[in-house]
């Protein structure tokens, strides 16, 4: 727990289905990454 990241599968994921993430987010520029793949 704690290493690596989904960052491959949460682009494929919410290039076409509305996500939203939640875990492993512990700073602002993580979430902005997130959200700039889409995510809610």
């Amino acid at each position: 727990m704690g290493t690596g990241t989904n960052d491959k599968l949460l682009r494929r994921v919410a290039s076409v289905l509305p996500c939203r993430v939640g875990g492993g987010i512990r700073t602002i520029d993580r979430a902005c990454e997130v959200l700039e793949y889409g995510a809610e």
